[in-house]
């Protein structure tokens, strides 16, 4: 084998092990279900309570927060 040929090999070995990404760890991604969870629960309660009181900016936070675990659930779960 020619030493072109080698250095093919190696450089293919390693663009072929820096693409590779590591499983995330599950640990992590509990603790974001969790948030993530507790978020749109809290959410849904702040929107209920809102109705109950008549307050926009209880009913607006609401959405924020639920909306947030959406957003968080959703473009975190990859990169964990």
């Amino acid at each position: 084998m020619s030493d072109r040929g080698t250095v093919d090999d190696d450089y293919l070995e390693r663009v072929r092990a820096s693409e590779e990404q590591p499983p995330p760890p599950p640990p992590a991604r509990v603790l974001l279900f969790l948030l993530c969870f507790v978020l749109f629960v809290g959410g849904l309660y702040l929107m209920g309570l809102a109705v109950d009181t008549a307050e926009i900016w209880l009913f607006t936070a609401g959405i924020l927060c639920s909306g947030g675990a959406f957003f968080l659930g959703l473009n975190r779960a990859r990169t964990l």
